[in-house]
């Protein structure tokens, strides 16, 4: 059975570009190109992976993050980093809260693939964010 992954941009181009990508490397996807389309998906559906934009007219990516179950992993994608403080702070903050992976904008759809296959395969992204955060910050 094909992974899940509720992938939300309200860029429809961007959107459909990255939807293809992922389904022809063999992921089952559910796009919503409205954050309350994603927001009744995340309660109705069951998921492996969110991946969605920050900036959206509706609800905010944070928003989504937050209401998505602790242990969905979330791959969270901005091209609008200079409105948080630059792409160096998008990033870390977006980890800091919880998300596995920080894209910034723009990316190829293969660097997606490429990030979403990484985070699938580890085991540790399905732990809740608080435990992932934790062993993140615990030096080796």
């Amino acid at each position: 059975m094909p992974h899940r992954i509720l992938l939300v941009d309200d860029q429809e181009d961007l959107l459909r570009l990255l939807e293809t990508a992922l389904v022809n490397s063999g992921y089952e996807v559910v796009a919503e190109s409205e954050g309350k389309l994603a927001r009744r998906a995340l309660r109705t559906q069951e998921f492996d992976l969110l991946i969605c934009d920050v900036v959206m007219p509706d609800v905010t990516g944070y928003e989504l993050l937050h209401e998505a179950s602790r242990d969905l992993p979330v791959i969270m994608m901005s091209g609008n980093f200079h409105a948080v403080g630059g792409r160096e702070l998008f990033e870390k903050s977006a980890k800091g809260l919880g998300c596995v992976e920080a894209l910034s904008k723009p990316f190829t759809p293969a660097e997606l693939v490429e990030r979403v296959a990484s985070v699938l395969a580890d085991p540790k992204s399905r732990l809740p964010r608080r435990a992932r955060n934790r062993d993140d910050n615990v030096a080796t």
